[in-house]
């Protein structure tokens, strides 16, 4: 929950990897006993705010599954790290802005984000485990190990996928052998979809159906 007016976390609010989004949730103007209204601060705030704008969402497209709602209410939130330097990548998924959630009509194919353990394409050496993040929400039943590739010099690497994949971090664990010193190159491919079935544009050129190269150096 964040400051209704300035989009900065609020100190009692909570940041981290399980923190699936953010909602206004200080000096709220709210209902309370005896027909009457108070400011209130605090989760109880924030996460009728978020619901709201879901619900707004599914009001607006009945025919959408719990996952494709979900997915618009991520992708079109307002990502506040510039407002919160000390959290960056902490926020989630950005705070909810339900203008938007019903005003984009069609979401962009799913686009490799980044990798956590990889900085200008180098990894040190021993480096046993990739968190790759997406731009879109993916469907849990398209994240399976072959859809990623992991070769060396010595030919393909087995990969697993870690734990189970989480909307909010939209984050997928690989793990694989500890990994020497030397050249490697991971393929994200267009196996993986969004839950409006839109395959991953791995290229970035707006068309999906297309698999991410991602060339990188492990060094000592």
């Amino acid at each position: 929950e964040g400051n209704e007016f300035t989009d900065q976390k609020n100190e009692f609010s909570n940041y981290g990897p399980g923190v699936d989004l953010c909602a206004p949730g200080g000096d709220i103007l709210s209902t309370v006993p005896d027909n009457k209204y108070e400011r209130q601060s605090g989760t109880s705030m924030a996460a009728p705010n978020a619901a709201a704008v879901a619900a707004l969402i599914w009001a607006q497209n009945p025919t959408w599954t719990r996952d494709q709602v979900v997915a618009q209410l991520l992708s079109t939130s307002e990502n506040i790290d510039d407002k919160n330097p000390d959290f960056v990548g902490q926020l989630g998924a950005g705070r909810v802005n339900s203008h938007l959630a019903l005003s984009t009509p069609v979401l962009q194919a799913p686009q490799f984000d980044s990798i956590d353990e990889l900085q200008e394409e180098k990894a040190v050496k021993g480096t046993k485990q990739f968190s790759v993040r997406f731009t879109h929400l993916l469907d849990p039943a398209t994240v399976q190990s072959q859809a990623f590739g992991l070769y060396g010099k010595g030919g393909k690497i087995p990969v697993s996928v870690d734990r189970a994949y989480k909307a909010g971090s939209n984050e997928v664990i690989l793990s694989f052998e500890e990994l020497d010193a030397g050249d490697y190159t991971l393929y994200v491919r267009p196996s993986l979809r969004d839950p409006f079935g839109r395959e991953l544009d791995g290229n970035g050129d707006g068309t999906p159906g297309d698999e991410k190269v991602i060339a990188f150096t492990v060094e000592n």
